[in-house]
């Protein structure tokens, strides 16, 4: 992280803050048995911290971002139900989750197979996909090559010349929200709508 050329030390000239916190790390810990309030006792220990820095009453956190370092389901707790999985940090699927990464018409690149037909048996993964026409399975692949170097890092010191690799992306998209809620608070809108949903968004 500490490689790259658009990074300051001083908060002040920051278009958007980093907070190395690591929720994959906190939540791993305590994924097995441990109650839902030990699970999120460091993100919010966090959050309370945070609410007490300079940095986040300038915007109120508007531009502060994380990595969330594990597979989604482990964020996206639906109860608080103390044998639910995970934490409650993101309740939202890939395609929610990586908007500047994955195309929007994702039926070209994926299959989507809810959760409930797996987990109910109404659905057996390997028929699902068999049934895929050929021709439509090589146009994927090839969807998929193309969507290599928007998902992977690229060590910093050797860019890569002629594509964004998935940090660059994610900090363009970063940049671009924060900038986005700056001129509304400068016009006087209402921060609350939509914030929601841009709150769900984890690199």
């Amino acid at each position: 992280m500490k490689q790259y050329k658009c990074l300051t030390n001083d908060s002040s000239l920051a278009s958007a803050i980093y907070v190395p916190f690591y929720p994959g790390f906190a939540v791993s810990r305590y994924l097995w048995g441990f109650n839902i309030s030990v699970r999120d006792a460091v993100s919010l220990d966090l959050v309370k911290w945070l609410a007490q820095r300079p940095e986040w009453k300038r915007m109120w956190g508007r531009d502060h971002f994380l990595v969330g370092g594990r597979i989604a389901w482990d964020f996206r707790r639906l109860t608080d139900n103390d044998t639910a999985w995970g934490s409650k940090l993101i309740p939202r699927s890939a395609y929610e989750q990586y908007l500047w990464h994955l195309p929007k018409n994702y039926t070209k690149y994926s299959v989507f197979i809810p959760q409930d037909d797996f987990k109910n048996k109404k659905i057996v993964i390997s028929e699902r996909l068999l049934r895929i026409p050929k021709k439509e399975v090589l146009a994927m692949r090839e969807e998929v090559i193309k969507l290599i170097p928007r998902i992977v890092y690229a060590d910093p010191r050797y860019r890569l010349e002629n594509f964004e690799d998935a940090f660059d992306i994610a900090v363009k998209g970063v940049l671009e929200i924060v900038e986005a809620i700056r001129r509304d608070i400068k016009e006087g809108k209402d921060l609350t709508i939509g914030f929601e949903e841009l709150n769900g968004i984890v690199l």
